[in-house]
């Protein structure tokens, strides 16, 4: 009889034990679920916020898009019209130009537009960067190695694209679009009355600038809108004449 309360007293501690071990291998379990299932939600939030553009016939992969750094004046006016806030934004003398105070309100200083500050650029944990066409290659090649770098045009025959671009960027591709269907009715409309004004007139159009005198092609800045004005740009299609 003895005998027969040990075994079961034995027999008893052995289920005790096996019951305990099988519930904290229960529980490994479900932390290691846990984990998974973590770690599948981190996966397709990074697949989801991934985004692919094409701009002027290259492609840019970009893993994230969350913080937008405005490194040229260009983009910095397309952020205005689409009410884009970027995480940081170039100044010129440490400051934005006033026109785009209120746009550019929030943004960081990353520095003076012709050189930014690739350290600050760093800090605001930057997922691309919008520069400029116009920067030196050295200028290009250190802000490349902080985010994708995607050089914003300045001839403004890629105006369209410009804006085009920061609205896929930004997921506001179909406001890009409507802003540029307005813009063009309204352009053929002020040529209607303008054109007839200016007829065959030479128009030129001058930056004055510390004492310099600049005249640009008309693919740059404000004369290919002249040039349209004028009729002498066809479908939004440059032709023999210039401004």
């Amino acid at each position: 009889m003895k005998k027969f309360a040990i075994w079961m007293c034995t027999l008893l501690s052995a289920s005790l034990l096996l019951t305990a071990c099988g519930g904290k291998v229960q529980e490994v379990d479900n932390s290691a679920q846990k984990n998974t299932n973590a770690s599948t939600q981190t996966s397709v939030s990074d697949v989801e916020s991934a985004k692919t553009i094409t701009y002027l016939d290259k492609t840019y992969k970009l893993a994230k898009t969350d913080h937008i750094i405005i490194a040229s004046l260009e983009a910095m006016e397309d952020a205005a019209v689409l009410g884009v806030k970027p995480t940081g934004a170039v100044t010129s003398g440490g400051k934005f130009p006033e026109f785009m105070e209120k746009a550019m309100e929030g943004a960081a200083d990353v520095g003076d537009r012709m050189q930014p500050s690739a350290e600050t650029i760093l800090k605001l944990k930057a997922d691309v960067i919008l520069g400029s066409s116009k920067f030196r290659p050295a200028v290009a090649e250190q802000l490349g190695k902080v985010a994708p770098l995607v050089p914003v045009s300045h001839i403004s025959t890629n105006w369209e694209a410009n804006l085009l671009m920061l609205g896929q960027l930004t997921g506001k591709e179909a406001k890009a679009k409507e802003i540029l269907d307005k813009y063009k009715q309204d352009a053929e409309a002020a040529q209607q009355k303008l054109k007839p004004i200016w007829g065959n007139k030479k128009v030129l159009m001058v930056r004055i600038r510390t004492g310099n005198l600049y005249v640009y092609p008309a693919d740059v800045y404000f004369n290919r809108l002249i040039c349209f004005l004028r009729g002498e740009f066809e479908n939004m299609g440059v032709s023999n004449k210039s401004a």
